[in-house]
């Protein structure tokens, strides 16, 4: 990676998106990438933006997983997804590193919009525990797939727990897992293919601390701030941006 794009404008956006992307995790628990990856993409590749997040996504998920009692349980329940998200994970990363930059910021715009509209309409799913494993393992190759083109495998995640009725602690607790272990096959990919070097990984290191930092204000936040009014200013947000690098991919402008 070349520092000399992370111009003063540059760094400032980018450590604003990961800020902002902590402070989603924060307020909601979920959101992280989802809001920090397409505004750092603004300023820099798309590649590049995917390849920070692996400081910030590492170091918050490692805390959440080794601190908790649940992840044995976890683990163990929830099997087939994590056995199936890493394949397919992986080979869809090499796919990222060699796909040009315009298809990608077409995906990850109409990727940003799909979530958006999950989101704003969501779909009630119920799955019986004796379809749970089953389940699971194609929850596991989707959401490896998205981690590896785009690395936005929380919706997949999100809707799975959803759909097995998930308290709100098991939902932490698996969702933290399951990002920890989808992560893993991406990060190694793009260190090996060259885009997260060195540099690169210092850099996302550093980045954690806008994203340490957003997480706090959001947990401090979420105590006085309507949790409905604030998902209709970003799912306001993620509409403009998606539209952003939708139409940057496809030579809008």
């Amino acid at each position: 990676m070349d520092l000399a794009v992370f111009t003063p404008l540059a760094i400032v956006v980018v450590c604003l998106g990961f800020f902002l992307g902590g402070f989603a995790k924060g307020t909601t628990g979920i959101g992280l990438p989802l809001i920090a990856v397409p505004i750092a993409a603004v300023v820099v590749q798309p590649k590049v933006a995917i390849a920070l997040m692996a400081g910030p996504i590492l170091i918050s998920n490692i805390w959440m997983v080794v601190t908790s009692r649940q992840t044995p349980a976890m683990a163990r329940r929830f099997w087939p997804l994590l056995v199936f998200c890493v394949p397919t994970c992986a080979a869809a990363s090499f796919l990222l590193v060699t796909i040009p930059t315009e298809p990608l910021m077409v995906w990850l715009g109409l990727t940003i919009l799909v979530v958006v509209s999950l989101q704003a309409f969501p779909v009630k799913l119920a799955i019986p525990a004796r379809h749970e494993k089953v389940a699971a393992a194609v929850t596991g190759a989707v959401a490896g797939t998205l981690q590896g083109l785009s690395g936005f495998s929380g919706p997949a995640f999100s809707v799975f727990l959803l759909a097995v009725k998930a308290d709100k602690d098991t939902f932490a607790v698996a969702i933290s897992l399951f990002f920890l272990v989808a992560g893993l096959p991406l990060f190694f990919v793009l260190s090996t293919e060259g885009i997260l070097g060195g540099t690169e990984w210092i850099v996302s290191v550093l980045l954690a601390l806008p994203v340490l930092a957003g997480v706090w204000c959001g947990q401090v936040m979420r105590r006085y701030l309507s949790a409905a009014l604030f998902r209709r200013a970003l799912l306001a947000m993620l509409i403009v941006i998606g539209l952003q690098l939708l139409l940057k991919g496809l030579g809008v402008f």
